[in-house]
């Protein structure tokens, strides 16, 4: 059986999947102590993503020590070119 792969389709989900793996890989980071907190200096977090209404990624992270809450600048536009 012969299949014709549709190289546009394929790299779009490509790219999708690259993108969730560096969100992912973003919150890892900042729940494994690679950033600190600016109010306390604690390198515990707890992190959150999401895709806001316009398709851009947000986020936030909430140091576990102080209770700081730490607004993410997620940017995708190396990922969204791509496309």
């Amino acid at each position: 059986m012969g299949i014709d792969l549709d190289p546009d389709s394929l790299k779009e989900k490509i790219a999708d999947a690259a993108e969730d793996m560096a969100v992912d890989h973003i919150e890892e980071q900042i729940e494994s102590g690679a950033v600190e907190c600016p109010n306390c200096e604690s390198r515990s977090f707890d992190a959150a993503t999401w895709k806001s209404g316009s398709g851009e990624y947000d986020g936030s992270a909430v140091c576990r020590e102080c209770n700081e809450r730490v607004e993410l600048d997620i940017d995708m536009s190396n990922f969204n070119k791509h496309r």
